[in-house]
């Protein structure tokens, strides 16, 4: 499953440890650091959007005043990407476009409960893909299900990365 990633560059350590998070749990995370020097940026990030199958918005005070990450959110919302807004830093105010859908919080770190909500979240986004259907909301599992689950690799990514 192909996840973009948007976000500040004020947040990158933070970003370099969500995106091994995300690849330690077999999923594919797109973001600028993948683009090779000499390519058109804006069109690769564009292409990366229409082809992701999730879009992650880690918020942060950065990534909100961010044109890049404003233009990002908006090709998302036009390519009807599920959209996972992630709380970096505490106290952030969701913008207008954002308020109604649910936030992963990782203000805290990456507790246990943050991560199985992170990793509900995209496998809910990654049922709404392979299904085609706008039935994004109704693929959620509980969070209990969750981290109760016998999958080994949730359970190694959950505990893996919150000890860090």
């Amino acid at each position: 499953m192909r996840i973009f990633i948007s976000y500040a560059h004020a947040d990158q350590v933070q970003i370099a440890e969500l995106v091994d998070l995300l690849r330690a749990g077999g999923y594919e995370p797109w973001f600028d650091s993948d683009l090779i020097p000499g390519q058109d940026w804006e069109k690769q990030i564009r292409h990366a959007i229409s082809e992701s199958d999730a879009f992650v918005y880690a918020l942060t005070p950065e990534s909100l005043e961010s044109e890049y990450c404003k233009i990002e959110l908006t090709l998302a919302f036009e390519n009807k990407k599920p959209i996972i807004p992630l709380k970096l830093k505490p106290n952030v105010k969701l913008p207008n476009n954002l308020a109604r859908i649910q936030w992963v919080d990782f203000s805290a770190g990456r507790t246990p409960a943050a991560v199985a909500r992170l990793l509900r979240a995209i496998r809910a986004a990654s049922e709404f893909s392979l299904s085609g259907t706008r039935d994004y909301e109704n693929n959620f599992e509980t969070e209990t299900e969750l981290l109760d689950s016998d999958s080994s690799d949730n359970t190694m990514v959950i505990s893996e990365y919150t000890d860090l």
